[in-house]
């Protein structure tokens, strides 16, 4: 489900998107 929003025409909005989600969801846990 999560990974679903990472598609994207454009590859740096899909990193963009890809890295803003991960950094939401392992964010408290690496810290």
């Amino acid at each position: 489900m999560l990974y679903t929003d990472c598609i994207g025409s454009n590859l740096e909005e899909v990193w963009s998107r890809c890295f803003n989600l991960l950094v939401r969801v392992y964010g408290p846990f690496t810290m």
